[in-house]
């Protein structure tokens, strides 16, 4: 994965005011937002750095509405980009995002963007939509999700998964581990896996888009789709 979680940062700048400071500094330039998952309640998830909840992604639009912001597609940001000239509007603007081609982009954020005539883009990840390939991020919450306790023998851990705290707590230092090394680390998870049992194509099946799925997205009007990779490889570690 490699993202930050920056919604706690968010909402601290919109709570303290520093939102509108930095706003008043860097007025008439423009700002990509990338989100991932957007979900009714963040509280139920274990891994916090993939999900926003429905009710942000409406506030934080409504603040730009509020705010008089533009939220315009990737082209129309490269467009800016290519001729920073004086704009008709006059306005800033930000571009929304998401990676991977999760579901829920469709079932909970697409009708929030609809409210507010938002353009946005979805960058789809090949393998989540066709249930393929090696997502371990979606496997390994699934296989703490799915069991009291997990034993990660490449750590040398094993983990009380029984309570839903213990969860969460296993899933951020797996993930900090093989974050730490991942182009080494994440293919080391394959073993812990089988031994469990977990499916990774049922894990994408469950989170990811099916083809009509992305099909009825790409005829939106507020959609675009582009491409996320085949199979989320560690970009830093390739040739």
């Amino acid at each position: 994965m490699g993202c930050l979680d920056v919604r706690p940062a968010w909402e601290l700048l919109y709570r303290s005011g520093l939102s509108a400071a930095i706003g008043r500094g860097y007025a008439g330039l423009g700002a990509v937002f990338a989100f991932h998952r957007v979900v009714p309640d963040v509280s139920v998830h274990l891994n916090g750095e993939l999900y926003v909840s429905a009710g942000f992604l409406e506030a934080w639009l409504a603040s730009l509405h509020r705010a008089g912001v533009e939220v315009v597609s990737m082209d129309d940001a490269v467009e800016r980009i290519r001729d920073p000239g004086p704009r008709p509007s006059g306005r800033r603007f930000v571009v929304v995002a998401f990676d991977d081609g999760y579901a829920d982009n469709l079932t909970h954020a697409l009708p929030i963007l609809e409210r507010f005539d938002a353009p946005f883009t979805v960058y789809v990840t090949t393998d989540v939509v066709e249930g393929s390939g090696y997502l371990w991020w979606l496997g390994l919450e699934r296989l703490i999700r799915g069991n009291d306790t997990v034993d990660v023998a490449p750590m040398g851990r094993a983990f009380p998964t029984a309570t839903f705290e213990g969860k969460r707590r296993a899933l951020s230092q797996v993930t900090d581990w093989v974050a730490a090394d991942m182009g080494r680390r994440a293919p080391l998870l394959r073993r812990v896996f089988d031994r469990y049992g977990v499916s990774m194509g049922a894990a994408a099946e469950d989170a990811g888009l099916s083809r009509e799925q992305l099909r009825a997205l790409g005829r939106h009007p507020l959609a675009t789709i582009g491409g996320h990779t085949t199979s989320h490889p560690e970009l830093t570690s390739l040739s």
